[in-house]
């Protein structure tokens, strides 16, 4: 258990049970509830990174995103944040170089490991159509003209390559590094749903202002003087150091891969304290969707619509962040591939044709409410965007072509 414990840390180990996985993110809520009333914030920090890992460490598939790891990663900074305070420097500078490995690492794999259309400033004329869940404003933002497209591309390197440095320069520059980090935030919540990655990325940033830029916190902030534990203060310095260490290891290995340092990290990483970034290094350029169908005699086929992922034409791109609907996400990804290298999806497929409630809730419809399809196939289809005159005719914002066949027809046995 011990061995199993180091390779997959959870507390899930004790029990499987949908009570055990409920009861779990109940405590959570709670947990996190306390955390913003002010109490035991430290401790109760802790704790919901202990549970958040326990979710994220098993779950291969649907809770190892990048917004899930740093959630982790983050999350532990912020414990080692509060157990003093006023907090020491050296904590609020850890999650300073969090901050500027997050964005810096995003920009600098585009640009030098990423796929050519980064580095011919083509990549934001795929992006708002291949993201994974687009948005209505996505559509607009697709149609705009070749020039602005390139223009946004070379302000993405700006916004997380040459920007970051700015955090380590002195508070009046780090406003301004603040306000232009929310901006392009805020931005990317606007064209698509990355989930509470931004959200998430916009509170670290607030770790940039001085105390004196945020009146409205004075009345909550501790006494400049506040006496200090001694054990503490030395516990969390040299946390941090070691943190901030790997940070900057983790930012060495971008340029240059040293085994001795990838032996280490092998060593921590299912702690998730220290991870890889860098979303759509390789821009997607062409849109694939799956098209789940089922039937009773394999011959009249009924087709299973999705809450969230593009299916009918007519239906314009939904908001969903900073709720991220997992299951329609992971689709994306398995449409990039085959079926074979997606072990999960004939998992799915199975469970459909069990009617089973719990994944059969997970989809906007179900054409066999009564009894279970017989046999169940997918197809894959290539989508685009229509233009603006092909919607104004057809009401259509999506257009589709056939590509072939995803899963073969297949049976409960």
């Amino acid at each position: 258990m011990y061995k199993h414990y180091l390779k997959t840390p959870s507390i899930f180990w004790i029990s499987t049970s949908d009570r055990m996985l409920k009861g779990v993110a109940l405590v959570g809520i709670i947990g996190a509830s306390l955390v913003l009333c002010g109490f035991a914030v430290s401790w109760m920090l802790f704790i919901l990174c202990l549970l958040y890992l326990s979710y994220v460490s098993p779950s291969l598939y649907f809770l190892s995103f990048q917004w899930d790891v740093l959630l982790i990663e983050v999350g532990f900074a912020g414990f080692l944040l509060s157990l003093q305070s006023p907090p020491l420097p050296i904590a609020v500078f850890l999650l300073w170089v969090i901050l500027f490995r997050l964005m810096f690492s995003s920009g600098i794999v585009k640009f030098l490991l990423g796929s050519q259309e980064w580095r011919n400033l083509s990549a934001m004329q795929y992006h708002y159509e291949t993201q994974p869940l687009p948005n209505k404003i996505a559509y607009f933002f697709h149609h705009q003209p070749k020039w602005l497209s390139q223009l946004s591309t070379l302000a993405v390197f700006f916004f997380e390559i040459i920007l970051p440095f700015f955090i380590f320069t002195n508070p009046d520059f780090r406003v301004y590094t603040f306000l232009i980090l929310v901006l392009f935030q805020s931005i990317l919540i606007l064209t698509g749903n990355f989930t509470f990655f931004n959200g998430l990325t916009i509170a670290l940033s607030f770790m940039l202002l001085e105390d004196n830029y945020l009146p409205w916190l004075q009345p909550y902030l501790p006494l400049p003087n506040s006496p200090r534990e001694l054990f503490t203060s030395l516990w969390v310095s040299i946390s941090a150091i070691s943190l901030i260490v790997l940070n900057f290891f983790q930012l060495v290995q971008l340029f240059r891969s040293l085994p001795s340092v990838e032996r280490v990290f092998a060593i921590i990483s299912p702690f998730y304290l220290v991870n890889k970034y860098g979303l759509f290094s390789c821009m997607v350029t062409r849109r694939y969707e799956i098209e789940v169908q089922g039937s009773e005699d394999g011959r009249t086929w009924k087709i299973y619509e999705f809450k969230w992922k593009p299916g009918n034409l007519k239906i314009s791109p939904r908001q969903a962040a900073p709720y991220q609907p997992r299951l329609d996400w992971q689709l994306w990804f398995a449409a990039l591939g085959e079926v074979k290298h997606n072990p999960w999806f004939t998992r799915f497929i199975y469970r459909l044709m069990e009617n089973s409630p719990e994944v059969v809730k997970l989809m906007k419809n179900n054409p066999f409410p009564d009894k279970p399809p017989t046999y169940m196939r997918a197809n894959l289809y290539e989508y685009h965007f229509t233009t603006p005159q092909e919607k104004k005719e057809s009401g259509n914002w999506w257009k589709r072509k056939y590509v072939g066949i995803y899963m073969p027809p297949v049976s409960k046995s």
